[in-house]
């Protein structure tokens, strides 16, 4: 019997599987990943871990871990249960509700979380609510293979989609202004490599001073900003472009597209 399996092995199941085995808190082979497709095997790559392309294989486990696209969640939620004893879930699936899960499988021992990709780093941030069949011991297990990787928060559900549009797809939003700053500075003539790297370490330096509570964001940024100097001179700029207006609207339309999957529009 494996201590945690893997119904999906994509993107999100590896960086969770990568941040557990980084932090010792399981190895490898005391888990299992399942899928039909190729992503198996990139999954074990990544982390060694067994995989299998038949997902009862993942039942025989104390935690399985939903993480197949929403939009084959009841097909192969159904499809398992036959196989529900008292498994305790946690569904990965961005949209679906706890409602939802506890129709398909048959079960109340099901959370339902959003986690995002910077687990593989132990830096992650995963929220979750869960249904009332979760017990004490079904927590304990939550957070023993989610907050080694980053921060774990339990919310209501109905903010679960509002975390998507900060969190779950947040990283994407960093990697595109990092990769825009680092063009415009190639663009103004430094090498590849000089401009991805200071404006990576830009990044993890003002995150830093942040988590490190030097100050509020507007204590830092005005701290950096003189009058009519270089700073300014962007801010100013990014005010009469709107950027923060911008970055609203697309923080928005993330949340939006996960009300859509909540109610079951494809």
């Amino acid at each position: 019997m494996k201590h945690l399996s893997f119904i999906g092995t994509g993107k999100m199941a590896s960086a969770i599987a990568k941040g557990i085995c980084l932090n010792g808190v399981l190895t490898s082979d005391q888990i299992i990943g399942t899928a039909p497709d190729e992503s198996r095997n990139d999954f074990h790559k990544l982390t060694d871990i067994p995989v299998s392309e038949n997902n009862s294989d993942a039942m025989n486990s104390r935690m399985v871990v939903l993480a197949f696209k929403p939009q084959m969640a009841e097909q192969i939620c159904r499809s398992l249960q036959p196989m529900v004893k008292d498994q305790y879930f946690v569904s990965i699936c961005a949209g679906i509700t706890l409602e939802n899960l506890q129709e398909w499988l048959g079960s109340d021992k099901v959370t339902r979380t959003m986690p995002n990709t910077p687990l593989c780093v132990s830096k992650g941030a995963v929220a979750y609510c869960s249904a009332d069949g979760v017990n004490n011991e079904d927590f304990d297990l939550l957070t023993k293979y989610f907050e080694c990787s980053g921060i774990l928060a339990q919310v209501a559900e109905e903010d679960i989609n509002t975390i998507t549009a900060l969190s779950g797809s947040g990283p994407a939003y960093v990697f595109e202004m990092i990769d825009t700053f680092a063009q415009s500075a190639k663009e103004s003539g430094l090498t590849d490599e000089v401009a991805l790297a200071f404006t990576i370490q830009t990044f993890l330096g003002a995150s830093q001073m942040l988590s490190d509570k030097l100050g509020s964001p507007e204590e830092l940024r005005n701290a950096v900003t003189s009058p009519n100097g270089t700073t300014y001179a962007a801010l100013e700029n990014f005010k009469k472009n709107n950027l923060r207006q911008v970055l609203r609207d697309g923080f928005q339309a993330a949340k939006d597209r996960g009300d859509e999957l909540s109610r079951g529009i494809k």
